[in-house]
């Protein structure tokens, strides 16, 4: 998922949310969507390949990481290749 958003924020309903606190918002409501990692397995899906681990890695280079990736197992497939830290 990707989206451009004015540097200086967003206008909502009630206001003005400044850049910071939407991307706070976003990150406080992916953190909530995958905080049950039974779930989050089923949303996310395995690493296909170490390419696409590379490109996570290389992803972080570029600035600053609101929430990151972590490892994950899934319960039915404890194989399916994960992310590795």
């Amino acid at each position: 998922m990707c989206r451009v958003m004015p540097r200086d924020g967003i206008a909502v309903a009630n206001g003005h949310l400044s850049f910071d606190e939407v991307a706070q918002a976003f990150t406080d409501a992916v953190q909530k969507l995958t905080s049950d990692p039974e779930r989050t397995v089923e949303l996310t899906g395995a690493i296909q390949n170490a390419g696409i681990e590379r490109r996570v890695a290389d992803t972080r280079k570029l600035g600053n990481v609101l929430l990151d990736s972590r490892p994950l197992t899934h319960p039915a497939f404890s194989e399916a290749p994960s992310l590795r830290r």
